[in-house]
């Protein structure tokens, strides 16, 4: 986690806090450019949370340049560091989450590992041509075995080029290794979910693109998200500091409305005498049910 999601990183634990508390040990958190007041806070906020340092300390507040691939891949590097018996299983997630349900009936026995498998319909578009049928935002390791996979996909990052790197190198990694570990898998749609379903259990704010990291609009992507949900995410906003409260409309229909139409107004450019949208597919907003 670092400055730039952290907004996203506290709906994150606090959803993971009220759903989860009682049957979590531990929560590491990757400190890829955090300040110390912000890591102070996030302690005194829940005693189960331990940070892990790293030599990133960027805030990218694109996707995909250089920086964000450098804090990306110390994701699992830091796994690596904590494997070990008294720690597993051990479930590694993205911090642009939300944890509606809870999980943990989700993490089996009798594995190496899981990996989220990605639906047809949901696969991210990878202008690079990787194949991105898992994704990395929910990876769970069971056991030394699990480990020597994640060694593996560790090194497969360092060779894979284009923008996407983490997901890709699990990709190629599991398809070389298929025989070699015993797998299971979790559904996209319930542990790292980018549309909202019944059986949905984590949300997944995931970006489309080379876009800023921007909390609103991350929000807006998710289809058919629930109204408690979006007040849920929207009450836990205002009570994050003075720097949240002033700035949160009284409703979260105006809020989200507001924030479309500033984007929409943002992306309009001028061609051949007529205002068009920059954007090719520019969500408008939130569908509840």
């Amino acid at each position: 986690m670092n400055e730039a999601y952290f907004a996203l990183g506290s709906i994150w634990l606090n959803s993971l806090k009220k759903v989860m508390d009682e049957k979590i040990n531990t929560v590491y958190i990757a400190d890829v450019g955090l300040t110390k007041e912000t890591r102070e806070y996030l302690s005194l906020s829940w005693d189960k949370i331990e940070f892990i340092d790293t030599t990133t300390h960027a805030v990218p507040y694109r996707i995909h340049d250089n920086d964000w691939k450098n804090a990306v891949s110390e994701k699992t590097r830091k796994l690596l560091k904590i494997c070990n018996d008294t720690n597993y299983p051990i479930v590694m997630m993205d911090s642009d989450q939300y944890i509606e349900k809870d999980f943990s009936e989700e993490i089996y026995d009798n594995c190496d590992i899981q990996l989220c498998k990605v639906a047809d319909e949901d696969k991210p578009l990878n202008q690079d041509g990787y194949d991105l049928g898992h994704i990395g935002s929910w990876f769970v390791i069971h056991n030394d075995k699990g480990k020597a996979f994640l060694k593996k996909w560790i090194e497969r990052m360092w060779i894979i080029e284009g923008a996407h790197v983490e997901t890709p190198a699990l990709q190629l990694t599991f398809t070389e290794n298929i025989g070699n570990t015993k797998w299971r898998i979790n559904h996209e749609r319930v542990v790292s979910a980018p549309k909202h379903h019944e059986e949905t259990k984590i949300i997944h704010f995931r970006s489309e693109g080379e876009q800023p990291v921007d909390l609103l609009r991350r929000i807006g992507n998710v289809e058919n998200l629930p109204m408690p949900i979006l007040e849920s995410i929207l009450n836990s906003i205002r009570v994050e500091g003075d720097s949240f409260k002033n700035t949160i409309p009284p409703t979260p229909h105006e809020l989200i409305a507001d924030h479309v139409a500033a984007q929409r107004a943002e992306n309009k450019v001028e061609k051949d005498g007529k205002m068009v949208d920059r954007m090719k597919e520019e969500k408008t907003g939130i569908q509840i049910k």
